[in-house]
């Protein structure tokens, strides 16, 4: 039969399209494992994420200020962080604190304790 050999190679053809289309699939799916993996990695070092523990009922929350420093050439660096639940509610109704930090550096150096 002279149509036998031809549909013989187009089954092979599809089986070889299938085989490499399974494959692609496969490194695909590796890849975004790997993907996600880093990601993880890089953002926690390999520990899980952080979670308060299960006693806390109300949750804290997450602040954005931005910070000048003279150790990063007086730029400004986004920095986010979390306050605990309670920690934002201080007795004069402001969070911040009057002492400057070279200030209480000094004094440690110098033997001052505050």
């Amino acid at each position: 039969m002279p149509g036998f050999p031809r549909s013989g190679a187009v089954r092979a053809r599809l089986v070889a399209a299938g085989a490499l289309a399974l494959g692609c699939a496969f490194v695909a799916v590796g890849f975004v494992g790997v993907d996600h993996y880093g990601r993880n990695y890089w953002l926690y070092r390999g520990f899980p994420p952080p979670r308060d523990p299960a006693y806390v009922t109300n949750p804290g929350t997450q602040e954005h200020i931005q910070v000048t420093s003279p150790a990063l050439g007086g730029r400004m660096q986004d920095v986010y962080v979390y306050l605990p639940p309670g920690y934002a509610d201080a007795p004069d109704g402001d969070s911040t604190s009057e002492i400057d930090p070279a200030d209480e550096i000094a004094r440690e150096r110098d033997g001052d304790r505050v």
